[in-house]
């Protein structure tokens, strides 16, 4: 849920061009854990350091992927790469949270 929360605060601030050390640190918490997430968390893997790794592995890996393919054509803009991953990530997350609550 928490990652959610971040996931749409980090949405809402880069839409509306704000600017300061709230943005940097839920940028960075975003880009490092929320991507990851979206697909550590539906393997339910019981170990936190597993899960941790994984998640740090798969966010960094997916934000250089994003980042490599705008740049490729051309398309480079940080706050577009940042709306990107939170319109995709939002709702595996929302998903998450309700099979979570429902189990």
């Amino acid at each position: 849920m928490v990652l959610a929360v971040i996931d749409a605060a980090v949405l809402v601030l880069t839409l509306t061009d704000s600017h300061g050390p709230v943005r940097y640190v839920l940028g960075l918490v975003f880009g490092f854990v929320v991507p990851g997430w979206c697909v550590v968390g539906w393997m339910a893997l019981r170990e936190p350091f597993v899960e941790a790794s994984l998640t740090l592995g798969v966010s960094i890996a997916s934000v250089m992927i994003l980042a490599q393919v705008l740049l490729s054509i051309h398309w480079w803009h940080l706050a577009l790469c940042e709306d990107l991953l939170a319109l995709v990530c939002l709702p595996i997350l929302i998903l998450q949270v309700r099979r979570t609550r429902s189990s």
